[in-house]
């Protein structure tokens, strides 16, 4: 995907926006849990503070055949780290980074215990923790895994829900509460996160996702959106903001791309088509000029942050040209 033309004028243009890299299984040429560690290691380890944060995606099974509207069981077959588990492994082995998820599915966890779970490691981790979290959308894992999957509007509601007893718990004690999806008694989260993590909701639903997002959200993130539907959705977004009294400046704009970048539009694009997850939509490809071209569209557009998703870990050298190349373009 390459955006329409646009390269900021000077660096100041994007002062305050960041970058944190995504951790991906390397489905092609995984083969045991102990390679796949360290290749995770060896990719962290050749990361600089301008990825100041790493993202860890939240699935049970490999994705990209769900990605492409198909089931690929051999896909399935393949490793995958579980979320929380991996993200408090590596919060010790990198203390000058920030670790979140991309984002936690609420269907696979009591929101209590998340609340628990969240707590200790922002405690343990000197807060650089950020909680990811979404409604969840990929049917297969919950159907293999025994969990029910209803309807998109009723996952939104058990996500509102969670929220709330994971904000609760996290600043009170004694909390009850009696929803439609979930309920607790007198409930006790300590010791308690000071300060809380950030919470970041995923997903672009315009009439109950982006308005959950307006009322209990540090962060949102949406994935994948072309300049014009990140126009669009800001804007959504901003009237939920005032219909609720939030200031909307307060909220980190979050955005998710696969990104190659080569010598040439041509290698890069190359290298994208070899990755699991590439498609014309998820990925923006090229040399380091077209690709600060694209970035800076979307900045124009509002995103703040972007999360980057370099294609397999054995492509080390992209994150490092990346840093080196199309950031002083920014």
């Amino acid at each position: 995907m390459i955006l329409s033309s646009h390269i900021p004028s000077s660096i100041t243009d994007m002062a305050e926006l960041r970058f944190g890299i995504l951790v991906l299984p390397d489905h092609v040429n995984f083969i045991d849990g102990n390679e796949y560690f360290q290749r995770i290691t060896q990719y962290i380890d050749s990361l600089d503070l301008t990825y100041d944060s790493i993202w860890i995606p939240d699935h049970l099974l490999p994705v990209s055949g769900g990605m492409k509207n198909r089931i690929d069981r051999e896909e399935f077959r393949k490793g995958y780290f579980e979320c929380l588990s991996l993200t408090s492994y590596l919060l010790p082995l990198y203390p000058n980074h920030k670790f979140g998820q991309i984002v936690l599915c609420n269907n696979f966890r009591n929101p209590a215990l998340l609340a628990k779970i969240s707590s200790t490691l922002q405690v343990l981790s000197n807060g650089r923790f950020i909680l990811g979290l979404g409604a969840g959308w990929f049917p297969e894992e919950h159907k293999q895994y025994g969990f029910d999957y209803p309807s998109r509007r009723k996952r939104v509601e058990r996500l509102d829900e969670a929220v709330k007893i994971i904000k609760m718990l996290w600043q009170d004690d004694d909390v009850t509460f009696n929803g439609k999806h979930y309920r607790i008694e007198n409930a006790f989260c300590n010791p308690k996160p000071d300060p809380c993590p950030p919470i970041m909701i995923g997903g672009g639903g315009e009439k109950y996702t982006l308005k959950l997002v307006a009322n209990y959200a540090d962060w949102w993130n949406g994935a994948w959106y072309s300049v014009e539907t990140w126009s669009h959705k800001l804007g959504v977004l901003a009237n939920h903001c005032d219909d609720v009294g939030r200031d909307f400046d307060d909220l980190v704009k979050s955005a998710l791309y696969g990104i190659s970048v080569a010598s040439t539009d041509e290698d890069a694009l190359r290298i994208a088509k070899n990755c699991p997850y590439y498609s014309n939509s998820t990925y923006i490809t090229g040399g380091p000029e077209t690709l600060a071209s694209s970035l800076g569209s979307l900045v124009d557009a509002g995103v703040e942050f972007f999360h980057l998703m370099f294609p397999q870990h054995k492509y080390i050298e992209s994150a490092q040209l990346f840093r080196e190349k199309v950031v002083p373009l920014l």
